[in-house]
């Protein structure tokens, strides 16, 4: 016979997280950074549990955590944040100015482990804001997801004079993706 199998093995708690994308901006090429400004959010059983108070920005030269909130919805408890940063990249220019790179935005948990917290994206509510303008680039994909690596936006030269830019978040998002903040307003 094999090795015995636990009738149920215990199962860590999980938020539901999230990101909101408001601009992305100073692109520099030479340092390999881009500076970005977005909201992220947690959904979680408990006010204990909130995702967005263990957040270590791992690629991160500088940032910058603001307006915190938490209020209670039903029984869950909804925080969010906002966050300002330059993040350090690895950008591909072996094909400068037509190669596409991906802008990564890495988050980790600073006292969790995936044995005793879990993540699951909120790939519903997650987004970018369509009005992003980076020196004639284009989103032309988002999405959050992983282990918490970020996926954000990917951009394409609208003129033919720059690089197509991605940048990592959790999930994939729609054009018409809501920022749940509203529940703040």
């Amino acid at each position: 016979m094999g090795p015995s199998v636990p009738a149920s093995a215990a199962v860590p708690p999980s938020c539901r997280v999230g990101a909101y994308v408001t601009d992305l901006y100073g692109l520099d090429v030479s340092p390999r950074t881009i500076k970005a400004d977005f909201w992220l959010w947690s959904v979680c059983p408990t006010d204990a549990l909130d995702a967005t108070r263990r957040l270590e920005f791992v690629n991160a030269t500088d940032v910058t955590q603001s307006d915190r909130s938490v209020v209670k919805v039903g029984d869950e408890y909804w925080s969010q944040v906002k966050v300002s940063g330059t993040f350090r990249q690895q950008f591909d220019l072996s094909e400068y100015p037509f190669g596409k790179q991906d802008v990564k935005i890495q988050i980790e948990d600073s006292e969790y482990n995936a044995s005793q917290f879990t993540y699951v994206a909120d790939s519903k509510d997650s987004g970018y804001d369509h009005a992003i303008s980076l020196g004639g680039f284009k989103i032309r994909d988002f999405g959050v997801g992983g282990t918490p690596t970020w996926r954000s936006s990917s951009l394409s030269s609208r003129t033919g004079s720059g690089p197509p830019i991605s940048s990592p978040w959790w999930g994939r998002a729609s054009e018409s993706s809501a920022h749940p903040s509203s529940a703040w307003s």
